[in-house]
């Protein structure tokens, strides 16, 4: 009977996801309009606005909780609630050892001027606020296990139809899950995704088919020459191999990386430059580019899963290895 029950709760947020997909929100001319009746690009920031909001509210809820199992722990054991907090956020202070790793894993996102021993007192507090985090997150679960539900209904993702036919992939080719990356080799937040993605790519090998969408909106114009050169790469079956030269020497990109990566891989240097000054291989950037604004992309990187664009507000793994386990458990 819980199972029935747990199944009923989850149809009824997703029929309430739906319901509200379907209210009108405007009329014209005579005629009603729903979120499902705008341009897919208006329908992602649609969505995207719906699930800020979620989000905040959902924190407040969460808060709340918090706050009144704070108030029965402190009533049940004779103290007060400052008490109970500091009981159960106490964190031990991180060791320099563990300053250090956290400065080593994320330098490439903190300015070059704010050196490790500047910056270690921001550093620990930062490493402090996570571990009190996912102290606050437990308590939350074992809430949600026993006592506890949200009924706020979570906005659902509108499916966009992204066309990845002329587009490097890589993983299953026979799955049902398609992860699609928009992204710029000279984005930093891009960088940080590719790391995160050779860290997991293991784990979905297996389990998806992965597409690389260029964006290129740097300014410079430097990450356009990368990602034509990077087109063609895939010529000459070299793109993943000149994909992953490409943000792991972000840093020192240029007008001339292209030719250079070229030359490392020791491409045909002929035919690359034939690609590389061939108007028909920008075209095919242009036209990612145009896929990814039609699709609602006006950042990067941009994930979608199954054509959904994921919010990532905290860790890019999580967000993609949860988006790729709830279809999982769709198609199951």
């Amino acid at each position: 009977m819980r199972k029935t029950i747990i199944k009923l709760g989850l149809l009824g947020v997703f029929l309430g996801a739906q319901i509200a997909q379907s209210q009108t929100l405007f009329t014209l001319n005579g005629k009603d309009y729903s979120q499902k009746d705008l341009l897919p690009a208006l329908q992602q920031d649609f969505f995207e606005a719906d699930a800020e909001a979620y989000q905040k509210k959902r924190g407040l809820i969460e808060e709340a909780i918090l706050q009144m199992w704070f108030t029965e722990e402190a009533a049940k054991q004779k103290t007060t609630v400052e008490k109970i907090q500091e009981k159960n956020f106490a964190v031990k202070e991180p060791t320099d050892k563990e300053i250090k790793a956290f400065y080593e894993k994320n330098k490439d996102r903190i300015p070059p001027n704010y050196t490790f021993d500047v910056i270690k007192p921001q550093l620990a507090d930062v490493i402090k606020r996570e571990k009190q985090g996912e102290k606050k997150k437990e308590i939350l679960d074992k809430l949600y296990a026993k006592a506890a539900s949200i009924k706020l209904v979570e906005p659902e993702a509108p499916t966009m139809t992204i066309d990845t036919l002329d587009y490097p992939s890589k993983g299953d080719k026979k799955s049902n899950i398609t992860v699609i990356e928009f992204a710029d080799y000279q984005c930093p937040h891009c960088k940080h995704a590719f790391d995160e993605m050779k860290t997991i790519w293991p784990k979905i090998a297996k389990k998806v088919q992965f597409y690389f969408l260029d964006f290129p909106i740097n300014p410079s114009g430097i990450s356009r020459k990368v990602a034509i050169g990077a087109q063609c790469a895939q010529q000459q079956n070299k793109f993943w191999e000149f994909h992953e030269m490409a943000f792991e020497k972000q840093k020192d990109l240029s007008n001339d990386s292209a030719v250079a990566f070229a030359k490392d891989l020791k491409l045909d240097e002929i035919k690359f430059k034939e690609c590389f000054d061939n108007p028909a291989t920008a075209q095919i950037i242009d036209k990612a580019q145009k896929i990814g604004t039609d699709s609602g992309v006006k950042g990067t990187p941009a994930v979608f899963v199954n054509g959904k664009k994921l919010m990532i507000t905290s860790s890019f793994e999580d967000a993609i290895m949860q988006a790729i386990a709830k279809e999982q458990k769709g198609k199951a």
